[in-house]
């Protein structure tokens, strides 16, 4: 089946990482001929199988943002008719067209830089740190679907002058003063011939900050349908290396089943 690739080079990095981190999206599809009844014709279908974005530091370690969707199975479709209609439409988001070599040289490079420069958070020896731990999951007999969150909340934790606070406080302006330390996010098959991978893993340099920790609950960061758990710091810390383990296990892109030429024939009922 064809197989087509994408880059994009983050161009609207905010202006205090300049300089300091690298930022880069992937994308890659596969091309399926079907029949489409509305239209009487065979038209090509495009899906997802991997998606990359990367934003990390290696000069100043603790900044990261890593978001990755991968795997032959399950994959996302897009809109697209035409191979000239997916290259304008992700033209329009500034990516561009490049090998399979150049994208897995890329790909490669991304995890490599992933888990070299990656050091997760380490608390501040401060004691007037009201730290959280917290763990939701979907209990599901064939994926892990587990968020794994670390909050801080300090007065002022992010250090205004007596001034800056004042003025807040004649103009109405509240302070927010919890922060999200650490974010992971998994939904891996538990079969690893199931080739369906979603994960990410942000420092606090990417989230908002909560007035305090009845908000953030109450906020839409976790599901309102599933139970929080409030955890300890010994289960947090072994629940994500797990996690980290899991996402190391996964991290590679197996192709193999989407090489071969397209041996069925599908039909798109257009209802």
């Amino acid at each position: 089946m064809n197989r087509y690739y994408f880059y994009k080079k983050s161009l609207d990095i905010r202006e205090d990482f300049k300089g300091n981190v690298i930022d880069f999206s992937l994308s890659a599809l596969y091309c399926t001929k079907e029949y489409s009844q509305k239209f009487r014709k065979e038209i090509s279908q495009y899906h997802y199988f991997d998606q990359i974005h990367l934003c990390i530091s290696t000069k100043t370690k603790g900044i990261f943002q890593i978001d990755v969707d991968s795997g032959t199975d399950g994959c996302m479709g897009h809109y697209s008719k035409s191979l000239n209609e997916l290259k304008e439409s992700f033209s329009k988001y500034g990516y561009c067209l490049i090998s399979e070599r150049n994208y897995f040289r890329l790909r490669k490079l991304a995890m490599r830089l992933i888990f070299k420069n990656i050091q997760f958070f380490i608390p501040e020896n401060d004691e007037a740190f009201q730290r959280k731990y917290l763990y939701q999951t979907n209990y599901s007999s064939g994926f892990y679907d587990i968020k794994l969150i670390s909050t801080s909340e300090k007065y002022n934790i992010r250090n205004y002058d007596e001034n800056q606070i004042e003025y807040g406080k004649k103009i109405g302006i509240p302070m927010n003063d919890l922060r999200i330390n650490e974010y992971f996010r998994i939904f891996i098959s538990k079969d690893k011939n199931y080739k369906t991978n979603k994960f990410s893993v942000e420092s606090n340099h990417f989230n908002p900050y909560y007035q305090n920790y009845q908000e953030f609950i109450n906020g839409n960061f976790l599901r309102k349908d599933k139970n929080i758990v409030e955890i300890k710091d010994f289960q947090f810390a072994r629940i994500k290396k797990m996690v980290i383990e899991l996402i190391l296990e996964r991290s590679d892109l197996d192709i193999s089943s989407i090489i071969p030429k397209q041996q069925h024939t599908i039909t798109i009922l257009d209802i």
